[in-house]
């Protein structure tokens, strides 16, 4: 088992598995491919639902071809192993349950079917458009398992067939609903077993028995290995053979828990097991100092703009990348353009700290946000975009991440740009190349050009908290 500081670098290829029989070079992963040995499966506990359409643009972005891409729920659902909270609105848990347990793997097979069945009869054009793209592509299961089916519905005519009837009835009788649960499950087990691909879930998912019995990858991966318990990590190695890659940071965000480990009363004291399952296995590999690489490639520190985050957080482990005068072109590009910004700022320093006087945060409800902020922000990041010297490293246009605190400024903000479009200060293009999120959202991202927008003047309140260091310095990549 090998462990890297971020899947970003593995895929981007800066960060290779030790053994050599896994780089690739270019005409053996055409080979491969041809071969149908692409098999990779892919666990992450970040918000997944957005990785595979990251990782979809960038594997077109290195020339990979053919490869899909489906991201897989857990086939029970995964509502109930979520805390209820307090909100503002009332949520009935008890009737979304419902609802979702109710709506299984059938239903959504069936409703692909009759949603695919339409589309070859109107879309016919923009689905000959679609199979001639040259890149990957990415879907969920139950969409790339009716793919599967429609591809030759000879393999299982009598599944076909039920299909065919239930796609214009108003219901079906507990007969038919036994035998689409029993196609169904047929259908995602051939799919499983001669699926090439990547497959993005949960731990919780790839745990399923009727998965892990029929799809068997050749490499494994885990994301967010800091943020996952030791013993819910290895409960889940223990299914499979293959080599696992684990990532994380363990200096980041520790494993969550859904109880007060420290609740007393007359019965109960300090829970003896939850040092335990805050700790990972990431955690223990770097206690023991047995941990492939710390950061081989780094840019969290080139700015320098905390040297504090390095020391505290980091044991002075985190050593910069490259200095000033190791910059690439594109680099320099980016420091003279925040040059232009704050002439003062040093030669090899690439972040900036701005400070506006006299701006005053307000609240929507508990959520804060700052107008002089997000105007400052969004005049900033149109005067950049219109910059055609600032581009990402493959000459594409850059990508820009406004990371704000709070959501009533993610709000503000996004109402802003949106209103410089209307206004002609941006074309749609330009829009799309900014994105703003809040901090958990933009966790795992990457962007050329990244603000952080602390939002509040006041009470600092969580945003002084040591955990959110790496996350604000870790966003810049040039």
């Amino acid at each position: 088992m090998r462990l890297f500081p971020s899947t970003a670098w593995l895929l981007k290829g800066e960060l290779k598995p030790v053994r050599r029989s896994w780089r690739e070079t270019p005409q053996r992963r055409s080979v491969n491919q041809r071969k149908g040995r692409a098999y990779q499966l892919l666990i992450t506990t970040r918000p997944w639902t957005r990785l595979h359409a990251w990782m979809e643009k960038k594997l077109d972005g290195q020339g990979v071809k053919g490869v899909d891409i489906a991201r897989m729920y857990a086939y029970d659902g995964e509502i109930r192993s979520t805390k209820p909270r307090q909100h503002s609105d009332p949520v009935d848990y008890e009737g979304a349950a419902f609802h979702v347990d109710s709506f299984d793997e059938s239903d959504k097979v069936l409703a692909e079917y009759v949603l695919a069945s339409a589309s070859i009869d109107i879309h016919k054009k923009r689905q000959k458009r679609a199979d001639r793209k040259s890149g990957c592509r990415n879907m969920s299961l139950h969409q790339a398992a009716i793919a599967y089916h429609l591809a030759d519905t000879s393999r299982d005519l009598k599944f076909d067939r039920l299909l065919k009837s239930l796609e214009t009835a108003t219901d079906m009788t507990q007969k038919q609903s036994t035998e689409l649960r029993a196609g169904t499950k047929r259908l995602y087990r051939e799919f499983l077993v001669q699926f090439k691909g990547i497959i993005c879930s949960t731990p919780m998912a790839v745990a399923d028995a009727e998965f892990r019995n029929w799809f068997h990858p050749h490499l494994i991966t885990v994301d967010e290995g800091g943020r996952l318990p030791e013993n819910e990590l290895l409960t889940v190695l223990a299914f499979y053979d293959a080599p696992v890659i684990v990532v994380g940071d363990h200096h980041q965000l520790p494993p969550y828990l859904k109880f007060n480990a420290n609740a007393k009363n007359d019965l109960q004291s300090s829970n003896p097991i939850a040092p335990q399952l805050r700790y990972s296995t990431t955690e223990r590999a770097v206690d023991a100092g047995a941990i492939e690489t710390f950061m081989q490639f780094n840019h969290r520190s080139s700015g320098f703009l905390h040297k504090v985050p390095s020391q505290l957080i980091y044991r002075d482990l985190m050593t910069p990348f490259s200095r000033a005068n190791q910059w690439s072109s594109l680099t320099e590009t980016y420091h003279k353009f925040l040059l232009e910004l704050a002439p003062e700022l040093p030669k090899n320093e690439t972040r900036l700290m701005v400070t506006l006087e006299g701006s005053w945060d307000s609240y929507i409800g508990t959520s804060a946000r700052n107008i002089a902020h997000a105007r400052w922000i969004v005049a900033t990041s149109i005067k950049a975009v219109h910059d055609k010297t600032l581009t990402s490293r493959d000459g594409s246009p850059m990508d820009i991440l406004i990371m704000a605190y709070y959501r009533a400024q993610v709000q503000t903000i996004e109402q802003m740009l949106n209103q410089a479009v209307i206004d002609g200060k941006l074309t749609r293009e330009q829009r799309l190349q900014i994105r703003v999120q809040t901090l958990d959202l933009s966790q795992g991202g990457e962007a050329d050009l990244v603000f952080v927008d602390y939002t509040r003047t006041g009470d600092t309140s969580f945003t002084s908290s040591a955990l959110f260091f790496p996350f604000q310095l870790n966003r810049l990549i040039n």
